[in-house]
């Protein structure tokens, strides 16, 4: 469940990296852009590597119902 309400008028619309920082460049935009995936790939394998080895862990992390 999303709980920050949408800005009027931006309602069901995909935040892009411009949209975080529209005063950067294309070139400024690009690197943002491949620094933010190189980090979610590092997130991606720390997530992995601990639903492998310690499972039990994500037990502590459902939400409440």
């Amino acid at each position: 469940m999303n709980r920050t309400p949408a800005k009027p008028g931006h309602e069901g619309k995909q935040l892009t990296i411009r949209d975080l920082f529209p005063d950067l460049s294309e070139e400024q935009l690009k690197e943002v852009e491949e620094t933010f995936h190189g980090y979610l790939e590092v997130v991606w394998e720390i997530y992995e590597e601990v639903k492998r080895e310690r499972p039990e862990v994500f037990d502590k992390l459902k939400r409440p119902s």
